[in-house]
């Protein structure tokens, strides 16, 4: 029989923004800014299945 094995780990991104932690905060908290900074999808005619 084949062992198995799991290791679970974590991983931080930090970056650097030019404004203060408040604004930042703000931004992200506001669902309008938070929408204006994702790519949109890219639509396909493809089905999944």
């Amino acid at each position: 029989m084949t062992a198995h094995s799991v290791i679970h780990d974590t991983f931080t991104v930090e970056r650097t923004y030019p404004a203060s932690p408040s604004r930042v905060s703000a931004a992200f908290a506001s669902l309008v800014v938070k929408t204006s900074l994702r790519p949109r999808p890219r639509r396909t005619n493809r089905v999944q299945l």
